[in-house]
């Protein structure tokens, strides 16, 4: 996962335990489990949609809406 978002691997643990302590995924090695995916569009703002909406074209419809 870090290697994709080109950061430190203990940026994306830190990340993954903040958010697991807010109930929002559940992580294990290798494995991240979606609990609220809710609350994570919430927590992403604005940063959530815009990249989703230019890439749907180009792919078959993706998620739930």
């Amino acid at each position: 996962m870090a290697q994709r978002l080109a950061v430190r691997r203990s940026s994306v643990t830190v990340t993954l335990h903040a958010l697991e302590g807010i109930g929002a995924i559940r992580s294990t090695r290798g494995l991240v489990t979606v609990l609220d995916r809710a609350r994570l569009v919430e927590i992403a703002g604005e940063s959530y949609g815009s990249p989703e909406r230019e890439y749907a074209p180009l792919i078959a419809p993706f998620g739930k809406g």
